[in-house]
């Protein structure tokens, strides 16, 4: 797919980055401002690449480049970003213009079904795989209280992010994609509104020059989480972080990260933690399609059953399963209250670990009907929360002390 007709970037893909000029030797406000229009686009096809296509004339469609604002790039010594470009340099403008190609996800390097490095080594032992699985995983949610002056307040400020670097290596575009997926249902997960909720949007690459493959990479990266909000419709700050490094011949790959905020009252949050013993553990699975993105109607109508219970309180934990699949989601609920889990039956030992982005866990009460609550929402029992403070799964048992010891 090439698209050759000339246009300034839309807002969207607004980039600010540092010029590698190491034999400048002009004063910091006289270096000139460069304005890049991209002039043409080239797509790969591949089997990866159709949503990058979609996501593209859909962006077209919607904005026509109308609210477009051009590249823009500010010579300095540090090589590193900021997006306050020195009013000095507005009226020294030199036009400059790019083309920019985005390479196809190459299929034999797919990441999206890769298992965590470190559960690889140790992968015939279980209990051992699942200790190397959790040693990796960070806490993946943060609660801010809001101070009032005068008064008193039970509002929280809720933030969760969505990242992936291994993801955003092999395809930007699926690696921002699914940063905005994992950030909104983290968000979901703590209690918050899909309605009101925010996302901020951090991008970090090398140092893209006029070279149309690194052009492409940001671009990639900012077109798949484009196409998520989209998909969610859920929109971003108006602020945006844009960093390029480049130290020497060393070029950092693309990474983006989406922080998703909300603010509710206190009493409505809900931490991942196990409550009560011999409640049900159910799991909502998102469906993944063959290009590698998800069913957005099977997603939205689980944020939506999630959001129905937890109006109700019928939710008495949560969490998603992202990196570390459902053997660190798992893991992080047994965390706290130092309850156990028992799975019902057997589980491939590949899908324990897996990512399953969009997917998530509930702990609901055991009085509570599964068939009649989740009627029209596919589910899974996994199974049960136990007294005894072990993670019973395929015949092996983990204690959770040796859990709390990789954490």
């Amino acid at each position: 797919m090439k698209e050759n007709t000339s246009f300034t970037a839309p807002e969207m893909v607004e980039v600010l980055y540092r010029l590698n000029d190491k034999d400048n030797e002009e004063s910091e406000t006289s270096k000139p401002q460069v304005e890049l229009t991209i002039n043409s686009i080239y797509i790969e096809s591949g089997l990866y690449s159709q949503p990058i296509k979609d996501a593209f004339q859909l962006y077209k469609r919607s904005y026509q480049y109308a609210y477009g604002r051009v590249i823009r790039a500010y010579s300095n010594k540090e090589n590193i970003c900021t997006t306050d470009v020195p009013e000095a340099v507005n009226n020294n403008m030199i036009q400059q213009s790019v083309w920019v190609k985005i390479a196809a996800p190459k299929e034999r390097e797919c990441c999206l079904g890769d298992i965590p490095y470190a559960v690889k080594a140790s992968y015939s032992d279980l209990s051992k795989a699942w200790i190397s699985n959790f040693e990796a995983i960070a806490a993946e949610k943060a609660i801010i209280r809001l101070s009032a002056v005068k008064s008193n307040t039970n509002a929280e400020v809720l933030a969760a992010y969505g990242c992936n670097s291994n993801m955003e290596k092999w395809s930007p575009f699926h690696g921002a994609y699914y940063a905005v997926i994992e950030a909104v249902a983290k968000m979901i997960t703590l209690g918050g509104d899909d309605n009101s909720l925010r996302l901020t949007l951090q991008e970090n690459y090398d140092k893209l020059g006029k070279d149309p493959i690194k052009c492409g990479k940001p671009f990639s990266a900012l077109l798949g989480a484009y196409y998520a909000q989209n998909q969610l419709q859920i929109t971003e700050l108006a602020s945006m972080d844009n960093i390029a490094v480049t130290f020497g011949y060393i070029n950092m790959h693309v990474s983006f990260c989406a922080i998703a905020v909300n603010a509710i009252d206190s009493d409505k949050i809900i931490s991942q933690k196990f409550k009560n013993i011999g409640s049900n553990i159910v799991f909502l699975q998102a469906t993944k399609k063959s290009d590698g993105l998800l069913d957005i109607e099977k997603l939205l109508n689980n944020f939506k059953k999630v959001k129905e219970l937890a109006d109700k309180s019928l939710i008495l934990s949560s969490c998603t399963v992202g990196y570390g699949g459902l053997a660190a989601a798992i893991s992080k609920m047994c965390l706290g209250s130092t309850i156990g889990f028992k799975f019902n039956e057997y589980i491939n030992q590949k899908s324990l670990f897996i990512p399953q982005y969009g997917g998530i866990i509930l702990e609901v009460y055991s009085t509570l009907d599964l068939e009649e609550t989740f009627v029209d929402t596919e589910y899974r029992l996994l199974g049960h929360t136990q007294e005894k403070a072990e993670i019973f799964v395929n015949g092996y048992t983990i204690k959770i002390d040796n859990v709390i010891d990789a954490y």
